[in-house]
């Protein structure tokens, strides 16, 4: 006889976002943030994060719409209009991952 039981549906499927919850959970457990993870945690942080993401990718969305744009750039993403403020970015995120920035123009 075979057990009839429900089909398993995924977090990400049953909260109805599109960053996955079990990812955000492993990375969490991973990346010692804390002695223990609770579940709703993982949940929280994808909706926060899909929620900045749409909001950044709206903002950039209409950045390119104004110029006329099809395609959605790096300069067309808000607050990095300025140079400056994009290669400082640059040279951090090269400073975290250990790599050198050649071509950050400095």
């Amino acid at each position: 006889m075979k057990a009839t039981g429900k089909a398993k549906v995924a977090r990400t499927d049953r909260t109805g976002l599109v960053f996955g919850i079990g990812h955000i959970h492993r990375l969490l457990r991973e990346g010692n943030y804390a002695e223990r993870v609770g579940s709703g945690a993982s949940v929280f942080m994808a909706g926060v994060l899909e929620y900045l993401v749409t909001e950044i990718m709206t903002q950039a969305g209409a950045t390119a719409r104004l110029k006329n744009s099809k395609h959605i750039g790096v300069h067309h993403l808000p607050g990095l209009q300025d140079p400056k403020i994009y290669l400082k970015l640059r040279s951090e995120e090269a400073t975290l991952n250990g790599t050198s920035n050649t071509d950050s123009g400095s």
